[in-house]
């Protein structure tokens, strides 16, 4: 037989959501940002969706080798303290 859930029970579950929206927010902000163009990102009152998707940020730095050199350089530093830590 399951035990019924208690008062404490929900109560941790709600709080544990509400940290989850509240950790997970601004990852969303970010992603939906980088859909969108300079003039929305900057628009007031700011909104979370973009009017009109776009993935000219990607493009641009996914287009130019030096910026790819400066991620993946960064990746290897990143792993290599990893490793000796």
């Amino acid at each position: 037989m399951a035990k019924p859930f208690s008062i404490l029970n929900i109560a941790t579950y709600i709080g544990l959501a509400i940290g989850l929206v509240y950790a997970w927010f601004p990852v969303v902000w970010m992603f939906f940002s980088s859909l969108k163009s300079n003039r929305e990102i900057f628009s007031l009152p700011p909104e979370l969706f973009p009017k009109e998707y776009t993935l000219k940020a990607y493009h641009s730095i996914f287009g130019s080798p030096m910026k790819v050199r400066f991620f993946l350089n960064s990746y290897l530093v990143t792993t290599v303290v990893t490793l000796l830590i």
